[in-house]
């Protein structure tokens, strides 16, 4: 089973002071010596702000100046295919950045300097997604792990992960997350391959809601904007 890249070379969204309708795009000097970027993520605030992470065919890269320059970063990684990167709250007041590797997923505590790897239920899982989803006050979050076993999820900011597929018409890879528009965290979309579910009480149990789409294909990327996915 073959999974299409989404991007070929990784851009930053250059809109500073230009309207957003009109933004343009720039290519940025890197990552180097990976053709597929698959996914990309960012430290939202603090004094870490302008940091990126690029999961790549070649480890995760990381550049802390808004993507001018990048070094990449696989100490401690099983394996330098990063399919899914994410950066998660780590319950006091910093964050983790979290990699989805095709040998298991793997936490760095220290910017993405270096990693170590999550036991998962199944034991060593193909991370193809991740996802953290927090309330509107910030007061909860739970991180979601897509696997070629279903869905593993934690709700102490990684210390502890579970099982998570309840409702699922068969363990599946899941290829996809995306969370809902809701001001508590509770919801949160799945891709499967031609299949969408949606779980309303933070992963707890699935329902399927992929009326309309019409051809049995990998659903390998998912986004919400307002009431609309």
């Amino acid at each position: 089973m073959t999974v299409r890249p989404l991007v070929l070379s990784l851009l930053v969204l250059a809109a500073s002071g230009v309207p957003q309708l009109h933004a343009q795009w720039i290519q940025t000097s890197g990552p180097y010596s990976c053709p597929t970027v698959y996914g990309i993520a960012a430290i939202p605030n603090g004094t870490h702000a302008s940091t990126l992470y690029a999961a790549t065919q070649s480890g995760v890269w990381r550049s802390t100046d808004n993507g001018g320059s990048w070094t990449v970063s696989k100490s401690g990684l099983k394996s330098s295919s990063v399919r899914s990167i994410a950066v998660a709250p780590n319950g006091a007041g910093g964050v983790n950045v979290l990699a989805g590797t095709e040998s298991g997923l793997h936490v760095s505590t220290d910017d993405g300097t270096t990693w170590r790897a999550i036991t998962l239920e199944h034991g060593q899982q193909i991370i193809w997604s991740l996802a953290v989803v927090s309330n509107e006050a910030h007061t909860s979050t739970t991180i979601y792990a897509g696997s070629n076993y279903g869905i593993s999820r934690s709700t102490d900011y990684g210390a502890t992960w579970v099982s998570a597929n309840t409702g699922f018409s068969r363990l599946t890879h899941v290829y996809a997350l995306a969370p809902g528009n809701d001001t508590n965290g509770n919801t949160i979309f799945a891709g499967l391959n031609g299949e969408v579910y949606r779980s309303t009480d933070r992963g707890a149990t699935w329902g399927e809601c992929s009326n309309g789409i019409k051809y049995q294909a990998i659903v390998s990327s998912l986004l919400t904007v307002g009431s609309s996915l």
